[in-house]
């Protein structure tokens, strides 16, 4: 008999849940051009993606920007959502932050900024207020946020950041002042251990091992702040789908990306269905090695028909398993 894993049935035996899963956390990564990446690099953001993948974390990343400046992401198997702008200070942030914060309601607020402000002349005294002010606005809508303030990446010397010490310096003091134990205001330090000499690829924007150093201390700050990661049953044994299928966003708009892991090697499938039960496509197919997958749904047309607003299902079959989890598209 083939296991089916849920968590809800309703209406006509039309499944509409999946297991055991947790509400996911809104993570929100802001900044400039640091937090953006360009055309052909990963970003940070690809390698936290599938860090807390992997751990098991339920995790939404959000903003109003998608993908990296300029073209296309090196890899797009991520929640590409993000604040990141390329080029923008800490007081062009603060003009936006509000209605930012109001749509996309973050829980976890991932905050590194200060480069263009000391390389346009605004100083660090005027950084570190921008920076607070920012916090401020954040909290009057979202005023149980969790903040974790970074201290920024160095870049080489000479061309306009020098000042980047001092203004991590400042850093540690602005976060004791913020801190409170409804929105914890935390420090992570970006800045130790990275050589903006083997660590960036222009002097300033990390490359592929930039991301990672990155990607590896707002994991470390991350565990800290989230709730546990998605306790996996006991009962499943040597199953070949080792966790939830996951979808993040989700309710959605415009689209979202599915996420699983492998125990081993499998020949999965990936179907689409409407609320009824009527198979719409298949999203992926084929043999995938151990290890985690993801791929981006832009819940757009099938076979050339587009599709409403509504709920839909998306069935991963391996072998005897089933994993069943249930779509909202907004759009």
């Amino acid at each position: 008999m083939r296991k089916v894993f849920v968590t809800a049935l309703v209406g006509a035996g039309i499944i509409l849940g999946w297991v055991a899963q947790a509400a996911a956390t809104r993570i929100m990564p802001l900044g400039d051009s640091i937090t953006e990446s360009a055309d052909g690099h990963a970003s940070y953001r690809y390698w936290l993606w599938h860090d807390l993948l992997d751990a098991d974390y339920v995790v939404d990343f959000v903003g109003s920007r998608y993908g990296v400046h300029g073209g296309l992401p090196l890899y797009p198997d991520f929640d590409q959502d993000h604040e990141g702008h390329w080029g923008w200070r800490a007081d062009q942030i603060l003009a936006q932050i509000g209605g930012w914060a109001a749509a996309h309601q973050p829980d976890v607020i991932l905050l590194h900024l200060g480069h263009n402000d000391l390389w346009q002349g605004q100083g660090v005294a005027s950084t570190i207020a921008d920076l607070e002010a920012i916090v401020g606005v954040i909290r009057e809508s979202r005023p149980a946020a969790v903040f974790l303030l970074a201290q920024v990446i160095p870049a080489v010397p000479g061309i306009g950041l020098d000042e980047i010490p001092l203004l991590n310096a400042e850093i540690p003091g602005l976060a004791e002042r913020l801190h409170t134990q409804e929105s914890p205001v935390m420090v992570v330090d970006q800045f130790t251990g990275f050589d903006p000499y083997v660590d960036t690829w222009d002097g300033v924007h990390p490359d592929e091992s930039g991301e990672l150093k990155m990607s590896a201390r707002w994991f470390a700050a991350l565990q800290t702040a989230l709730p546990e990661p998605l306790e996996v049953p006991e009962e499943r044994g040597a199953a070949q789908l080792d966790t939830a299928l996951l979808a993040g966003p989700n309710p959605f708009v415009g689209r979202t990306v599915l996420s699983w892991r492998l125990a081993r090697a499998s020949d999965i499938a990936l179907d689409l269905y409407d609320a009824t039960g009527r198979r719409l496509a298949r999203l992926a197919a084929g043999i995938y090695s151990a290890g985690t997958h993801s791929l981006s749904w832009n819940g757009g047309a099938v076979a050339g028909r587009p599709l409403p607003p509504g709920v839909y299902q998306v069935r991963m079959t391996s072998g005897e398993e089933t994993r069943v989890l249930k779509l909202v598209s907004i759009r």
